[in-house]
């Protein structure tokens, strides 16, 4: 279970994973994993201004890439919903206004991924719950390191996955890169619970749809 603001399953590639997230993904559905993913839908997206849709957040682009058949070796797929930030019941008027607002300018925000792992402490067998939880998105231009480099891996690591919202005017080839530090967690036992349960709820409302 992935929840995930923005994201760029498809596009980088590390050497841990041998490929991209969305292969591992991928291979993880064809070896029989079930694999849920909930990704923000921003509103713009799509059929109103294109697939890129107005903050970049490459939802529909994730979409397709796990809708696309080509990227198995099986019949099985990841399945993936995309989750707008809407009220589940309009009764009033300014409930449809507050939807459209909502919908356009925020989402839950939520980063997390579920699964399930081996327990070396359960003589039968059972697997218990992992969770993680943070605050970087999965998506362009996030990648760093504890070295935090501005200028060194620009033709590496960096390489087409160059990003500075604070000086937009500078080159992908000349730098300096925006670098990233922010924290995410490994929980285990009732908290892991715990975060299975939200996703478990939002995926009611909305993945079910899928």
């Amino acid at each position: 279970a992935v929840v995930s603001t923005q994201s760029t399953w498809g596009r980088r590639s590390c050497q841990y994973l041998r490929g991209t997230l969305g292969e591992l993904l991928c291979r993880k559905a064809d070896q029989g994993v079930e694999v849920k993913i909930m990704v923000w839908s921003e509103k713009s997206s799509g059929d109103i201004v294109g697939d890129d849709g107005m903050m970049g957040t490459h939802d529909m682009e994730t979409y397709k890439y796990f809708k696309d058949g080509k990227n198995y070796r099986t019949s099985n797929r990841v399945i993936t919903a995309l989750a707008p930030r809407e009220l589940g019941d309009t009764k009033e008027f300014t409930d449809l206004l507050q939807n459209q607002f909502a919908a356009g300018m925020y989402t839950h925000h939520q980063k997390m991924v579920v699964v399930d792992s081996d327990d070396p402490y359960q003589p039968d067998g059972r697997r218990k719950l992992v969770a993680y939880v943070g605050g970087l998105d999965l998506t362009g231009g996030r990648y760093d390191t504890p070295e935090h480099h501005l200028f060194a891996t620009l033709k590496t690591d960096h390489l087409d996955d160059y990003r500075n919202s604070n000086a937009k005017g500078t080159s992908p080839s000349v730098g300096p890169r925006e670098p990233w530090h922010d924290i995410h967690s490994r929980v285990e036992g009732p908290i892991a619970k715990d975060v299975l349960e939200n996703f478990i709820e939002r995926w009611k409302v909305q993945g079910i749809r899928e």
